[in-house]
């Protein structure tokens, strides 16, 4: 991804997620966030996903439950309509606390 990729708290309960992969082709965005609370809790999946045309990002938020402490991690893949593949950047997190 070299255009970027982020996952923010971004208050109200909502995560935001932004891809762009550095294509120029419409491409399929498929990827999850996984929360892994502080706590020692099960971590909880978030199946997200979307389409981008011409050069441009996919984003969203997801609502997310209270927790005195979380790390939020993005990843996933990109699949150009040319048949290339993009990969979120390892290490794209988030720490958050919310509701506390």
């Amino acid at each position: 991804f070299g255009k970027g990729s982020k996952i923010t708290y971004v208050g109200g309960g909502q995560l935001y997620w932004y891809v762009k992969p550095a294509t120029k082709w419409p491409y399929y965005f498929d990827g999850t966030i996984k929360v892994v609370y502080d706590s020692g809790h099960t971590p909880r999946i978030y199946e997200i996903s979307g389409v981008g045309a011409l050069g441009s990002s996919v984003s969203d938020t997801i609502p997310i439950s209270k927790t005195k402490g979380a790390t939020a991690y993005l990843t996933g893949t990109a699949y150009a309509l040319k048949g290339d593949q993009y990969l979120v950047v390892p290490g794209c997190k988030t720490h958050y606390k919310y509701g506390y």
